[in-house]
């Protein structure tokens, strides 16, 4: 009833403190750029974090759609920013009251993905799902039915 009394945590801004290797955010009013995060978090090899900024018309009239579209900023509009850069997406993710801004923010290539950086799976070619193997369990469901 008296509001929010503590400083809302930056999930971004958490995110980029465990040295990810894709952090993205977007939102859900600019349905095309939305789109367009989740497909390279869907191609990215490993971890992908993407945080959708959303309103919420019910509990938070503080910032409606307008709120928003007043301090969007596209970190692709940015010529000079480096997206391999942890320090500079850091930085950037910050400020959440003048300027928001959405995209790929870090992106790190280098890092191998997990199960490729096990050491029992130095050799193999295939990927994990790509092992699994089909089980028929339809005499055990027999049992319970």
């Amino acid at each position: 009833p008296d509001g929010v009394v503590v400083e809302p945590m930056n999930p971004i801004e958490f995110v980029l403190g465990l040295y990810p290797t894709f952090a993205a955010r977007c939102f859900s009013g600019d349905i095309k750029h939305m789109t367009k995060i989740f497909q390279q978090a869907l191609q990215h090899k490993g971890f992908a974090f993407v945080e959708v900024l959303q309103v919420c018309p019910t509990y938070n009239k503080a910032t409606p759609q307008e709120w928003y579209w007043d301090r969007i900023k596209y970190v692709e509009d940015l010529t000079s920013y480096d997206v391999t850069d942890l320090d500079a997406a850091k930085e950037i993710v910050k400020d959440f009251e003048k300027e928001i801004y959405l995209g790929l923010l870090y992106h790190n290539k280098k890092y191998p993905h997990f199960v490729e950086s096990l050491a029992n799976r130095k050799d193999v070619k295939t990927s994990p799902h790509e092992e699994v193997k089909h089980f028929n369990i339809s005499s055990l469901l027999k049992e319970y039915t």
